[in-house]
C-alpha cells in the first residue's frame, strides 16, 4: 500500500544584515560628527538581504525611533541604476525604498549599502545615539527581520559668538566721540556673549584700534569692577585693550566686562578717519570667537559761521530792515549781508524762508548766482524755501545772498511785515556746530490800490464785454443782466458811469437804472449820454443795480448801426476801472402809413 504526502512550501521572510560580515549580530554601528558630512549607518560592501525562497522585494524602510531633533534629522539613498524610489518624510524620519513591480534582491542590497544619516543641526545637536531601524518585505508580504543602526553623536566644540549691538540688527556697533568730550562707549549696554556648547568659559577678549591716526593719544578703557577674576590692560602702542582671566570665567562676566569699553582720544586736533575697533574672545579651549567691531566717528570740534545781514559789525545786531511796495517789482532783502567763519572757507549750503507766508506761492524770493559758482539754487513755492547748495567759498555764498530778492504777485496782499531768516552751512561735517545763527531781514508791506473791474458778461461767461440786442418800438434792453463789479481790494464803490458812445438817434436814446431801496442814486444826462449811479455802497448792490441798467430808443426809425455802450467804475479811492463793453444790435420794426383825410382839398379831389 502506499500512502501519498503533499508537501506545502511555506514563504520565508527576508533577513537584513545591516554589518554583513561572520558576526551573528545583523545590526550596525557607527559615528556622525556635528557639522560633518552625512555617513553611511549601512557597511557600504558586505551588508545585505537574503531571502531563500524569494529573488524580489517590495519595500524597505528606514526609522529614526528617537529623532530628538526632530526634522533636523536626514536619511537618504542613493537609487542611481535601479528601478527603486526613495523617499523620505523628516515629519516621521522615515525613509521609504519602493519598486512597482518589485525588484530585485541585488538592487535593494546596492541601494541598502548607500543609506546614510545628516543632522542639519548645526551648532548643538542632541549627543543621544540614534537607534534606525531597519526593515523590509518581498514580493509576498513577508516581513523581515529589524536590524538596528546605532548612530553615535560626536559634538564639536563651537566658537563663543560676540554680538556688540545685543537684540538689535546687526553685529557692528556705531559710536560717535567728539574732540574735548568724556570716553564714549563704544559697544551697546546688551552687547551679548554666547556660546551654544554648555559649560563653555572664556579664556580673554581683546579689543584693537586697528587704524589709530593720532599716536599716543586714542584710549581704550574698560571697567572691570563687575566682572569678578577678570582684569583689564591697554598698550597705547598698540591701540590694544586686554581682558584676560587667569583661568576661565564664565561669559557672563566678560560680557559686563565688554559692555564698559569706551574709546577716548586726547589730540587737540583729532584726525576725523572713522575708527575701527575690532573685538574677539577665546574659549578654554584656545578656540577664537568671531570678530566684531565696533565703529567710532570721530568729530573734531567746529565753529559756526556768522551772517549778519546788516553788515553794521554789531554782534548784537545780525537783522536788517526793507520795505516792499505792491506793483513795484521785486526788491534787495540784504544787500549789506556779511558772513563769516573763523575755521572755514566754504559753505556747503544755506536756508531762506519767509515767514509767515501770508499769500502763498505768489510771494516769492529769489538770487542771482555768481557766473563759474558751485552753488545751486532751488525754490518750493508751497513753503516759501529758498535752498542753495554747493560746496563753494564764502564769498560766493556772500555774494549770491546779496542779491537775494523779495516779491509778491498777489493783487491784494496781506500787509502783515514779512521775514527772510537765513541760516547757512560750513563744509564741516559736524551736524552739532556747522550751522550759522538764523539772521532775519523784515520786510514792511506798502499796498497799491487796485482798480475796480467790470464784468458785463457775468462770471460764468468769458470776458468783460457782452452784447445783445434792442427791437425798434419794443421794450427796452438790459445791457449787462449778469453783470458784476468787483475789486481785489476794496469793498466799497463810490460810482458808475454808463456811457452811450455813439448816440447817432440823438435824445431819443435813453438809459435807465432801477435803484430802488439801494441807497444809491442816478441820472440821466442826455447832453452827455451818460447814466451815473452814485453812493458809497458795497459791489454787491453796484452790481444789482447795474443789472438793472436798460437801452431805449424812442426814434419812429433808428440807425441800425450797432450802439457801444460803455461803463466803467470807480472805488471809493476815486480810482476808476478800464472801460467794459456792451455792444446793442439795432433791430428795425416797419411803421404803417398814415392816412390823413383832412390835411387840404387838393390831397382830397386826388383820392
Amino acid at each position: 500500500q502506499v500512502s501519498t504526502i503533499t508537501v506545502v512550501p511555506v514563504n520565508d521572510a527576508p533577513i537584513v544584515d545591516l554589518d554583513g560580515t561572520s558576526s551573528a549580530s545583523t545590526n550596525f554601528a557607527t559615528s556622525f560628527t556635528e557639522k560633518g558630512p552625512a555617513v553611511p549607518i549601512t557597511d557600504t560592501n558586505f551588508a545585505t538581504i537574503t531571502d531563500i525562497d524569494s529573488t524580489e522585494i517590495s519595500t524597505c524602510r528606514a526609522v529614526i525611533l528617537n529623532a530628538v531633533d526632530g526634522t533636523d534629522e536626514i536619511l537618504a539613498a542613493d537609487t542611481t541604476g535601479t528601478g527603486i524610489t526613495a523617499t523620505y518624510v523628516d515629519t516621521t524620519n522615515t525613509l521609504t525604498l519602493s519598486g512597482s513591480p518589485a525588484q530585485s534582491i541585488t538592487d535593494y542590497i546596492t541601494v541598502l549599502r548607500t543609506v546614510t544619516y545628516e543632522h542639519l543641526n548645526l551648532e548643538n545637536p542632541s549627543e543621544e545615539p540614534r537607534q534606525v531601524e531597519f526593515v523590509c518585505s518581498d514580493e509576498l508580504g513577508a516581513v523581515s527581520n529589524r536590524p538596528i543602526a546605532t548612530v553615535n553623536i560626536i559634538s564639536d566644540n563651537d566658537p563663543i559668538r560676540l554680538d556688540l549691538n545685543g537684540p538689535a540688527a546687526g553685529e557692528t556697533y556705531s559710536a560717535t566721540f567728539t574732540e574735548g568730550n568724556q570716553p564714549t562707549r563704544i559697544t551697546s549696554p546688551q552687547t551679548s556673549v554666547t556660546d551654544v556648547d554648555p559649560d563653555s568659559e572664556v579664556v580673554e577678549c581683546t579689543a584693537q584700534i586697528t587704524n589709530i591716526q593720532d599716536p599716543l593719544d586714542e584710549y581704550l578703557y574698560a571697567d572691570v569692577s563687575g566682572s569678578p577674576g577678570v582684569a583689564a590692560s591697554y598698550d597705547v602702542n598698540t591701540g590694544t585693550l586686554v581682558l584676560r582671566a587667569s583661568s576661565g570665567e564664565p561669559l557672563s562676566s566678560f560680557e559686563a566686562a565688554l559692555r564698559t569699553v569706551r574709546y577716548s582720544n586726547e589730540d587737540d586736533d583729532p584726525d576725523s578717519t572713522l575708527r575701527i575697533v575690532a573685538f574677539q574672545c577665546e574659549d578654554q579651549f584656545a578656540v577664537a570667537s568671531n570678530t566684531v567691531n565696533a565703529e567710532v566717528t570721530v568729530i573734531p570740534v567746529n565753529d559756526s559761521p556768522v551772517i549778519d545781514l546788516s553788515g553794521n559789525s554789531d554782534p548784537n545786531d545780525s537783522s536788517e530792515a526793507v520795505t516792499w511796495t505792491e506793483q513795484d517789482g521785486p526788491i534787495l532783502v540784504h544787500p549789506d549781508i556779511v558772513a563769516t567763519d573763523v575755521d572755514s572757507t566754504n559753505f556747503a549750503g544755506c536756508d531762506l524762508r519767509i515767514e509767515p507766508l501770508l499769500d502763498g506761492p505768489d510771494e516769492t524770493i529769489a538770487v542771482v548766482i555768481p557766473g563759474g559758482s558751485s552753488i545751486s539754487s532751488s525754490y518750493i513755492a508751497a513753503s516759501g524755501h529758498l535752498r542753495l547748495t554747493g560746496v563753494d567759498t564764502i564769498d560766493n555764498y556772500i555774494a549770491t545772498l546779496a542779491s537775494v530778492t523779495y516779491d509778491n504777485s498777489e493783487l491784494n496782499p496781506s500787509l502783515e511785515d514779512r521775514e527772510v531768516h537765513v541760516v547757512c552751512r560750513d563744509d564741516s561735517s559736524d551736524v552739532d556746530t556747522n550751522q550759522s545763527n538764523e539772521a532775519i531781514s523784515t520786510i514792511t508791506i506798502v499796498p497799491f490800490n487796485d482798480p475796480p473791474s467790470v464784468d458785463l458778461s457775468g462770471p460764468a461767461a468769458i470776458g468783460l464785454d457782452f452784447t445783445t440786442s434792442y427791437t425798434e418800438d419794443g421794450t427796452p434792453t438790459a445791457i449787462a443782466p449778469d453783470g458784476e463789479v468787483t475789486d481785489i481790494d476794496s469793498d466799497t464803490l463810490s460810482q458808475c458811469e454808463v456811457t452811450i458812445d455813439n448816440p447817432i438817434d440823438g435824445n431819443n436814446e435813453i438809459l435807465t437804472a432801477n435803484v430802488g431801496s439801494s441807497g444809491l442814486s442816478s441820472f440821466y444826462n442826455p447832453s452827455t449820454h451818460t447814466l451815473t449811479i452814485n453812493g458809497e455802497q458795497i459791489k454787491q448792490v453796484y452790481s444789482t443795480v447795474l443789472q438793472s441798467v436798460t437801452y431805449e430808443n424812442t426814434d419812429d426809425s433808428p440807425d441800425l448801426t450797432d450802439r457801444t455802450v460803455l461803463v466803467h467804475c470807480f472805488d471809493s479811492d476815486g480810482l476808476s476801472s478800464p472801460d467794459s463793453t456792451t455792444t446793442i444790435q439795432m433791430n428795425a420794426n416797419n411803421d404803417a402809413p398814415v392816412l390823413d383825410l383832412s390835411r387840404s382839398e387838393e390831397h382830397t379831389s386826388e383820392l
